[in-house]
């Protein structure tokens, strides 16, 4: 299942590297969304409404961790395309010492502030209890999640995307597992929940490991190569780890204002906790939706990445004509089925009965109208998932953090000016994220076409060479 995406037919080798990506981010949020599920059937819309509240703030940290992965497999991907073995060697030591670092860290400030986050986001008292015990597991668990995707992502830089599915596929099928005994068996609550999901990403860590050490020669890092870590080489990965870390974790801040808006709607609106419900039902469906985005973003960092380091161009400027086309005929798929069929995600999460008749139906026509107004600009979510890994895999870790400042300023403002100013308050949460996706979409663009038109003479090209004569 290796496959090196510098040679062969260019969409068949995007596809054929893709299919296993989707199926696994579909797989991750079906055992995120059992979770969901199980909580709001078995222990009640405060439960349901205390765990949605955590997506933002779990993807804080979560976020940050996923990205400084997927950027250390960057020089990952280029050295594998350059052939360069003794240079994929040094890269991956360097990755794993950084790793276990920042996981620390991040573990301690995140389980020792997960209570004033959730304050800061004005999480209802009724939800307090509930999400606390939930993120509090998730936290504790960073270290696990975080060795499960530098290795996911170590995987697919070599070009091998079939086996992270599979390990991923263990996970989903234990967390159910563990879930059902823990909430259904054992009567637990929502911490439980939390724990279900760290474990099942600490078995896949092990597996991941396990394989990795049998299965790749070149991935089998030893004493003597961490005594080769210098400062250079660290900073290195840290060029473009830490940007892109940044880069989701600037994404998840806007994402955190967003819910402390919707949460605060809750004592200004009479229909407040209506409008809480409603929002996170549709933001899980809108995750579910971004996979297949996700899916060719991840992809493309593979290819763009390989290609650079094997300094293929045109390789590179064909294959992002085909991930653009694909992209957008999805959304505009998704725009016509979500304006038609959106708002039955509720039946997932909520039981009419439990809720009430009339709330239920007003929870479906504001969950409704908030996925109508979104899917009007899918387009630019698309641009934002296609390019940002992209630009990233060819030596720009600028660019994409840029476009996560302007998605965080554009939600600020939308929160602080127009859910002020309307007296529609829910219309302006919903008009925050297009609002975003709108000027990051654009802002990466153009930084595509800039690269296209200068082609071999873009200064990262050039860039890249002199690095590599000073390693050497």
């Amino acid at each position: 299942m290796d496959r090196r995406l510098i040679e062969g037919p260019i969409l068949k080798s995007i596809i054929w590297f893709m299919i296993p990506v989707l199926i696994g981010g579909l797989l991750q949020q079906l055992y995120n969304m059992v979770d969901t599920v199980i909580i709001g059937h078995q222990l009640g819309n405060d439960a349901l409404a205390g765990v949605q509240q955590t997506s933002s703030l779990s993807f804080l940290v979560i976020g940050f961790s996923i990205g400084m992965a997927n950027g250390f497999s960057v020089i990952v991907a280029q050295r594998f395309g350059a052939k360069d073995e003794e240079g994929i060697k040094t890269a991956i030591a360097t990755s794993l010492f950084l790793s276990l670092i920042v996981g620390i860290i991040l573990t301690v400030l995140a389980v020792s502030f997960s209570k004033q986050l959730l304050i800061l986001i004005n999480t209802p008292n009724s939800h307090m209890e509930h999400a606390q015990g939930y993120i509090l597991m998730i936290y504790a668990g960073i270290i696990a999640t975080m060795s499960y995707n530098l290795i996911s992502a170590l995987l697919r830089a070599l070009g091998n995307s079939f086996m992270p599915l599979l390990i991923l596929g263990i996970a989903a099928v234990t967390n159910i597992i563990l879930d059902s005994i823990f909430i259904f068996g054992l009567g637990f609550g929502t911490w439980s929940a939390g724990l279900a999901t760290v474990l099942s990403q600490l078995l896949s860590a092990v597996v991941s490991f396990i394989y990795c050490f049998k299965k790749y020669p070149i991935l089998r890092v030893r004493i003597s190569d961490f005594k080769k870590i210098t400062l250079s080489s660290c900073l290195n990965q840290l060029k473009m780890g830490f940007p892109m870390a940044v880069m989701f974790s600037i994404t998840s801040i806007s994402s955190i204002v967003l819910q402390g808006t919707i949460n605060n709607l809750e004592g200004v609106s009479s229909n407040g906790e209506l409008q809480i419900n409603a929002y996170g039902n549709s933001i899980r469906l809108e995750q579910l939706i971004n996979q297949p985005l996700i899916a060719v973003g991840v992809t493309m960092a593979s290819f763009c990445g390989q290609n650079y380091g094997a300094k293929n161009f045109d390789r590179i400027k064909k294959g992002l004509l085909y991930a653009v086309t694909i992209t957008m005929i999805y959304s505009i798929l998704t725009m016509i089925l979500v304006k038609l069929f959106g708002k039955y995600i509720n039946y997932l999460f909520l039981n009419p009965e439990d809720v009430g008749v009339e709330q239920f139906a007003e929870i479906m026509a504001l969950s409704n109208r908030y996925l109508s107004i979104v899917s009007w600009f899918f387009p630019f979510l698309a641009l934002i998932f296609t390019f940002r890994n992209s630009i990233q895999a060819i030596g720009d870790p600028i660019t994409p953090a840029i476009g996560a400042i302007i998605e965080l300023t554009a939600r600020i403002v939308a929160c602080l000016v127009l859910v002020e100013v309307l007296d529609d308050k829910y219309l302006g949460v919903c008009l925050a994220s297009p609002i975003a996706w709108f000027g990051a979409g654009t802002l990466l663009l153009t930084r595509v076409i800039i690269f296209m038109v200068k082609g071999k003479k873009n200064p990262y090209f050039l860039k890249n060479e002199e690095e590599r004569v000073e390693e050497v």
